[in-house]
């Protein structure tokens, strides 16, 4: 049996940021993937990510052994991610094998060689380091994230009790899809029991009822994807993809029930999850019946995401990733990146009080926004607003929720005066009036901003913009009297009609 010889030593050294891309090998029980991210940061953007499903735990209750045939692949695999790994530049690269390796008797020579394909040595993580770091990883994510974190390999499920950025109670169950799908002896029936025997042993469960379920893994990732195309759904991101419980129980309970001819008829089912993917239904269907879960979450962050928080100074830990996240795709896209920072500081005033008080994450949201205000500068001047909304609701941002994407899309397009959302092939989020009619002002406010200044950083922070009784002041130092004209006054009234008030331009001292 492999064991973490390491594992009271921190998994990561804390370094500078850099940056040098960053990589993860994760040895897991059914699959074996890379993953390589431009940077190391609080919004991870993978640059690389392939994975194969090796089987390395398949038949590893009957054996103790790893799968012979999975490990000819997973060290095949590995040897081509080390190359992948040097071509790209990766600078830390970080490997760790899970509940497969940890527990089999042949786990130590397959550490050796593994090792030696990746010239560095991997790391096995214990039960309980594995669920913390997955548990980092889904609220670096999902920042104040609150219910239970669920990580389902091919070996173990890692279960554990996150709130407000917390990590409670865990524990490791041997319930992964293949060690189930073996124990069981391919009998899904039984598998239901063994499932209904292990949630009963963990006490601490009763807990969680009402909670929100956050799952991890590629076989509930896989379940998700098939909901999306069941339910006709249009904004196709998985991260923070919510399912309520009445349909994920439905879902699951049908998915057990599936033959292989059914499930080779599916198209967004991998071939080689065809046999485990009923087994990962009903590890589902058995925590929604037992723990009464109020709806399911889906985390496209968990292990390998974990490992890069947990490597992070303390300070950009505490940041958050969508305004960061934004930021970085300012300085990618952007004419001018720091003017989304003029932007925000000059909106304030006036946003913190319309229509309502702003709240955090009404003021988060806002400053993403902001930094993402001219990202289609580019394009055809009739396109922009489309592209505009289409680059922020489906950029690869965590931090945000699937309605939230909507408004910061409606915001980044308002700010082209477009009025149109783009159609979107199947259905997406509804926002009310009130978050239509804020995005539409912020949007109509960097325009305005935008004119004034002309985009250039450093001028909005001599004018200001607020609301007085009645009416919404534009104040213009004498100075910068010259930047006032017909199409800066034209932007006013539009944003003054928006939020219902009396256009006025004051020019200053």
């Amino acid at each position: 049996m492999a064991t973490d010889k390491m594992s009271k030593k921190p998994l990561l050294n804390t370094l500078d940021v850099t940056s040098a891309p960053v990589g993860v090998i994760d040895i897991g029980s059914n699959s074996v993937r890379l993953e390589v991210f431009s940077s190391r940061g609080r919004n991870l953007v993978p640059m690389f990510n392939e994975k194969i499903l090796a089987g390395l735990g398949r038949q590893i209750v009957s054996t103790n052994r790893l799968n012979k045939d999975g490990v000819e692949r997973a060290l095949a695999a590995l040897s081509r991610y080390r190359t992948i790994a040097d071509s790209l530049k990766v600078g830390d690269l970080h490997v760790v094998a899970t509940a497969a390796v940890r527990d089999a008797e042949d786990g130590d020579e397959f550490v050796r060689q593994a090792s030696e394909r990746c010239g560095t040595q991997v790391r096995v993580l214990s039960g309980k380091d594995e669920a913390r770091l997955t548990a980092l990883g889904v609220l670096s994510g999902i920042p104040g994230a609150k219910g239970l974190v669920g990580d389902l390999g091919g070996g173990s499920l890692e279960l554990l009790s996150v709130d407000n950025d917390q990590i409670g109670q865990g524990t490791t169950l041997r319930l992964g899809a293949l060690r189930l799908m073996d124990e069981a002896g391919g009998k899904i029936n039984k598998a239901k029991r063994l499932v209904d025997e292990a949630l009963s042993d963990v006490a601490w469960l009763g807990q969680m009822a009402g909670q929100r379920f956050y799952a991890v893994g590629g076989a509930w990732r896989t379940l998700a994807r098939i909901h999306m195309d069941n339910t006709g759904y249009g904004l196709r991101v998985l991260q923070h993809y919510v399912i309520r419980r009445d349909q994920a129980l439905d879902l699951a309970s049908l998915v057990a029930s599936l033959s292989r001819t059914s499930l080779r008829q599916i198209s967004s089912v991998p071939k080689r999850r065809i046999d485990s993917l009923p087994f990962s239904a009903a590890v589902l269907q058995g925590l929604l019946k037992s723990v009464k879960l109020k709806e399911v979450v889906i985390s496209a962050y968990g292990l390998r995401e974990g490992i890069i928080f947990d490597s992070l100074p303390k300070q950009l830990q505490q940041r958050h990733p969508l305004v960061d996240g934004c930021r970085e795709m300012a300085k990618r896209l952007s004419q001018i990146p720091e003017f989304g920072s003029d932007l925000f500081a000059w909106t304030t005033p006036l946003f913190a009080s319309f229509p309502c008080d702003e709240s955090e994450d009404d003021k988060r949201l806002r400053e993403a926004a902001c930094h993402l205000n001219n990202i289609a500068w580019r394009a055809h001047p009739d396109y922009r607003g489309q592209m505009a909304f289409r680059e922020a609701a489906f950029a690869p941002l965590v931090g945000i929720d699937h309605h939230q994407r909507i408004r910061l899309g409606l915001t980044v397009m308002s700010r082209y005066d477009a009025v149109t959302v783009p159609r979107l092939e199947g259905r997406v989020p509804s926002l009310t009036s009130d978050d239509k009619r804020r995005a539409r002002a912020i949007g109509l406010a960097f325009r305005l901003g935008a004119r004034l200044s002309g985009g250039a950083h450093g001028i909005l922070g001599d004018c200001m913009l607020e609301p007085k009784g009645k009416a919404l002041v534009l104040r213009i130092p004498k100075a910068r009297a010259s930047l006032v004209g017909e199409t800066v006054e034209k932007r006013l009234n539009a944003l003054a009609s928006v939020v219902k008030l009396e256009p006025k331009i004051q020019i200053g001292t």
